[in-house]
């Protein structure tokens, strides 16, 4: 485990962005580029070195530039994708923002979920790709002026959707039915009274029928919308007790302690049934977490064997607590110095 302190501006979260888009080819923080390049330059590089379980040593590197594609290197080979890249470094952020999780749209809620099956399930992204393919031809498709030929060619794009789709269906519920009892137990552990808490997934259409069927009722909204109005696309789900959702009644730090639950029950998930242990970014935790529930999501982490990378403001809830291998950091206008204990 390794912290960065330092005041605010210094540029300790800087250093989990970098890590953040080395392994993902994106920020945590901005959706433009142009938001973590810094002043006055073209163009943001970031480049990294892993050290395998195995003992091998694998270069990373990847250049962002506005209106460009990401440039990647894995093992000095250029050419590569945001998906080999986020294979050989998974990466999970726990940000402030992360209520967003709970509070906000299914988009995220998606995301998180997707992150999940797609690391645990390598033959996801293929058909993931192949359905957005043909959403993003049949919305086009939606926009075009009316004629006699739509339904002849909208139903290669409707046939599409349909398999994959069910394909998409099938991998979320088969690791959801896996990260629900981990999400429970760990739910239990950092709550205590949250009893028989559960996520319920709503797939994005009608619930007793096809996708192939609700796709076929649906044409007439999607023309007046000019776009696929149902599919795993407009997924969402939903944390629940024996009361019903938890979401909408609960405390914004009950809420923190939800959204840890989920993000831990994906990382011992991801540990057990792939033996991959993700690079863990928790930003500002201290003011997110009381000294208690602190120790125990740092209790967890440790016990999982991950590399966590944590950032705070002052040392002092660390020199607290027993060292357990911990390396502790000052930083200051983004330059690193090791603290001696």
């Amino acid at each position: 485990m390794n912290i960065f302190c330092g005041v605010n501006g210094s540029g300790k979260t800087s250093i989990l962005e970098a890590i953040y888009l080395l392994g993902t080819g994106k920020s945590f923080r901005a959706h433009k580029i142009e938001k973590i390049v810094q002043q006055d330059k073209t163009h943001a590089t970031v480049h990294g070195t892993l050290k395998t379980e195995a003992g091998a040593v694998l270069e990373l590197a990847i250049q962002k530039e506005k209106g460009k594609p990401a440039l990647i290197q894995i093992g000095g080979q250029g050419g590569e994708t945001q998906g080999r890249l986020a294979r050989s470094l998974p990466v999970l952020a726990i940000t402030p923002e992360s209520h967003a999780l709970i509070e906000e749209g299914p988009e995220i809620r998606r995301r998180y979920l997707d992150w999940g099956v797609f690391h645990v399930e390598p033959a996801y992204v293929e058909h993931w790709q192949r359905y957005m393919r043909a959403l993003k031809q049949r919305n086009a498709l939606l926009k075009q002026p009316r004629n006699g030929s739509f339904d002849a060619m909208d139903l290669p794009w409707r046939a599409t959707l349909a398999l994959e789709g069910e394909r998409l269906q099938g991998f979320r519920l088969a690791y959801l039915e896996k990260l629900i009892p981990l999400f429970a137990a760990l739910a239990q552990e950092l709550l205590g009274n949250m009893a028989d808490v559960s996520i319920r997934l709503m797939k994005g259409w009608g619930e007793d029928s096809s996708l192939e069927e609700s796709l076929n009722q649906s044409i007439e909204r999607d023309i007046k919308y000019q776009s696929t109005q149902i599919g795993p696309h407009r997924a969402d789900i939903f944390v629940e007790d024996i009361k019903g959702l938890v979401q909408a009644r609960v405390s914004r730090g009950q809420q923190k302690l939800i959204i840890y639950a989920l993000r831990l029950a994906q990382i011992r998930l991801l540990i057990e049934q792939r033996e991959i242990y993700p690079v863990v970014l928790l930003d500002d935790l201290p003011a997110e977490l009381d000294g208690d529930n602190l120790a125990k999501v740092l209790g967890l982490l440790e016990a999982f064997g991950c590399q966590v990378m944590v950032t705070a403001i002052t040392p002092e809830p660390w020199v607290r607590m027993p060292d357990k291998g911990r390396n502790l950091f000052h930083v200051e206008q983004g330059h690193l110095t090791k603290v001696v204990s």
